[in-house]
């Protein structure tokens, strides 16, 4: 997954789902976004994670 489709699923997260994060994913998703903010490269277990909340909260 490149860095764009990364922070895009980002920014999707946070404009459709920010308010509906659960605290334990909003946590999480804090933390990878802020990742991604500083353009720092997420090893395979973060993209897993981010990929479960946006599958979680945008996908029907």
């Amino acid at each position: 997954m490149t860095f764009s489709e990364v922070k895009k699923m980002c920014e999707d997260i946070q404009y459709y789902a920010g308010h509906k994060l659960k605290p334990d994913d909003e946590y999480e998703f804090r933390k990878l976004y802020n990742r991604v903010k500083d353009e720092e490269d997420l090893d395979s277990m973060s993209l897993k994670k981010l990929q479960a909340i946006y599958d979680k909260y945008l996908k029907k």
